[in-house]
């Protein structure tokens, strides 16, 4: 895999949580990349980033231009030397975001419809850090670029009284493919609600990534060969892990069959 090293800058203002980094193009055509392709950068951390074309000023210059967060992620600051790879991505099957603060709760009513729509495109690995930006009060601000705020904005019909949706940081606390992914229209986004836990095992991830999005469709099936089908799909669902792990996997599978038994009972009647 071809690989750079590049100082980096500070990003510009616009180009901020947006998930960009801007180099320039003729060290993109070292690695092989093209404008709106994905980068892998490693800095103290793997994380991923859409590359963007430099600015004029940075004509030949070895330098990548990160938001706060792309740095965060990267454990990378300004003037620090990282190293950027070609990248190619899978789209990703599942997402899991939750506040990124153990202090705050995301306890807002977000239409993961509309969260989605600003993450279009945007590649993400565990861990990574990202916010839906800002929205200024009042009737003559203006709100933030992004589409999730155009949206969320229309949705409340122009009133943000009641709401605040601004400078929400959210962590992505698991993703399918697990190496790392780009959310697409076919992404299924999940948002955790309250705050954050300190530490999960490896089963508690397993089962909200694999087992609790199933709950979700229960909640919505409303014919018996639906039911059947999340039915079977439940009961073949394994993990490689230990006897202890095992039976927590096994009791959780059950309760959502036994949820899923009650709900067939009671169409059939």
């Amino acid at each position: 895999m071809k690989k750079i090293s590049l100082t980096v800058m500070e990003a510009v203002a616009e180009d901020c949580n947006n998930g960009i980094a801007r180099f320039d193009t003729a060290y993109m055509d070292k690695i092989g990349v093209k404008e709106n392709e994905i980068i892998l950068i490693e800095g103290g951390t793997k994380t991923y980033a859409i590359a963007k074309n430099g600015y004029p000023g940075d004509v030949g210059m070895a330098l990548i231009r990160l938001d706060s967060f792309s740095r965060y992620n990267a454990k990378a600051g300004i003037g620090d030397t990282i190293k950027v790879h070609n990248a190619k991505l899978n789209p990703a099957k599942k997402v899991i975001i939750s506040s990124a603060s153990q202090n705050t709760a995301v306890q807002v009513d977000i239409p993961l419809g509309v969260i989605k729509r600003g993450l279009i495109g945007r590649p993400f690995v565990k861990g990574d850090t990202f916010t839906t930006g800002e929205i200024s009060r009042g009737k003559s601000s203006k709100l933030n670029q992004n589409t999730i705020f155009q949206d969320i904005f229309y949705i409340l019909n122009g009133s943000l009284s009641r709401v605040d949706f601004g400078n929400i940081k959210f962590k992505v606390s698991g993703i399918i493919p697990k190496d790392g992914a780009t959310v697409d229209y076919n992404t299924e986004i999940y948002l955790r609600k309250g705050k954050r836990e300190k530490i999960k095992s490896k089963i508690e991830e397993f089962i909200e990534l694999h087992l609790i999005p199933y709950e979700s469709k229960l909640k919505s099936a409303e014919n018996i060969k639906e039911l059947t089908n999340l039915k079977n799909k439940v009961s073949k669902i394994k993990a490689r892990v230990s006897p202890n792990a095992l039976k927590t996997l096994d009791s959780y599978k059950l309760r959502i069959i036994k949820q899923i038994d009650k709900k067939i009972s009671s169409l059939k009647k």
